[in-house]
């Protein structure tokens, strides 16, 4: 089903939406050398003939997921934006990390939270011996080790010296599931002041993006306000997400933050076969406001807790997908709605898609 389910996904976009050849000098790339400030306003106001691309974890056909390596082929490869994840582990420190319990991306076994500094720094040495190793997407272990945070602004300093041309980083800050005994969910807002800290000190602000639930920040709201109110000079960028279960958060931060362009980049909208009819009334709110708003297409066919997709079409949020095809994780679906800003794990795919169809513009952004 799911092969059949891609093929005829992959008809469909060829058919309804044809498109000219692309050759790769069509639509350049340019590694680390974007005006970020341009980056960040065609994240915030939608721009004529650019979709916004975002490779999500890096590049991870080519390394693991959420390492330094595979954020840096992403840069090298010439995309404007990249995202990552972050956690905060036993002791509070900030790695790249997307899931709670370790045992998918990693021979480690249990929550990523129970592990020390000191256990998680031992991946960055002599690889080959170690106890723990990064997994691939097939699940195979590799040689490569956890990164920290601190190691991709490091990165990305050394990338933009006058700290004007570059790329955006996009960081996500997961929160602790509600069942971790290492850490509270609570701290969601620790991990997020923290990681503003470190970018500050950096001089990194303008180029970096944190993204978190609609939820966390209506049941915070306090400091996180004081968190943005702390940096008077640069501001903190927020792309808050918003959930259709969770729809009168989604609503509180709308109407608390629809105007505030200084802080607020997008407002990325989960769309999904059973709440749509929230999730595109906020699109179409954000959209009538003049707003970018970001959405995420996955064509990861690997399964990632109870999601998965088929690798060219949909998503499903089911452990098998549902009779009738879910085109809202689509191509199709974002042209439709309009969408100018794609987080993906085929950003390669979508740069030469929205090439062949004008929609690839990279020099406006430089």
């Amino acid at each position: 089903m799911p092969n059949l389910a891609a093929r005829f996904a992959a008809a469909m976009m060829i058919a309804a939406f044809g498109g000219r050849a692309c050759a790769a000098e069509a639509c350049p790339l340019y590694a680390a050398d974007y005006d970020v400030a341009k980056v960040i306003e065609a994240m915030k106001r939608p721009k004529p003939n650019l979709v916004v691309l975002t490779p999500h974890r890096g590049l991870i056909e080519e390394h693991p997921e959420n390492t330094l390596e595979a954020i840096k082929a992403a840069v090298d490869a010439g995309f404007e934006s990249v995202e990552i994840d972050l956690r905060m582990n036993r002791d509070h420190s900030l790695w790249l990390m997307h899931d709670a319990v370790a045992d998918r991306l990693t021979t480690a076994v249990g929550y990523f939270s129970a592990y020390s500094d000191d256990a998680l720094k031992a991946l960055g040495e002599n690889h080959r011996s170690q106890l723990i190793q990064v997994k691939d997407r097939h699940g195979k272990p590799t040689v490569q080790g956890l990164s920290q945070f601190e190691q991709v602004l490091d990165y990305q300093a050394e990338r933009m010296p006058d700290r004007r041309r570059g790329f955006v980083l996009v960081v996500d800050i997961k929160s602790p599931v509600k069942d971790d005994p290492f850490i509270s969910e609570i701290q969601v807002m620790n991990a997020f002041e923290k990681a503003v800290s470190k970018t500050a000190n950096r001089g990194l602000l303008n180029a970096v993006l944190f993204k978190m639930k609609a939820r966390e920040i209506t049941e915070h709201k306090d400091q996180f306000d004081r968190i943005l109110q702390a940096y008077p000079q640069t501001p903190v960028m927020v792309t808050p997400v918003l959930h259709p279960n969770e729809e009168v958060a989604g609503n509180q931060i709308i109407t608390a933050y629809l105007g505030n362009y200084r802080n607020f980049v997008g407002f990325e909208t989960v769309v999904e076969n059973d709440t749509q009819e929230t999730a595109l009334g906020w699109w179409e709110q954000l959209l009538g406001a003049g707003r970018t708003v970001p959405a995420f297409l996955s064509w990861n066919e690997f399964p990632e807790g109870v999601a998965k997709s088929d690798a060219t079409c949909c998503v499903y949020r089911h452990v098998r997908p549902p009779g009738d095809l879910d085109f809202t994780g689509t191509v199709p679906w974002q042209l439709r709605l309009q969408g100018r800003w794609l987080t993906s794990d085929a950003a390669q795919f979508l740069h030469r898609f929205y090439c062949a169809r004008d929609n690839r513009n990279l020099q406006s952004l430089r």
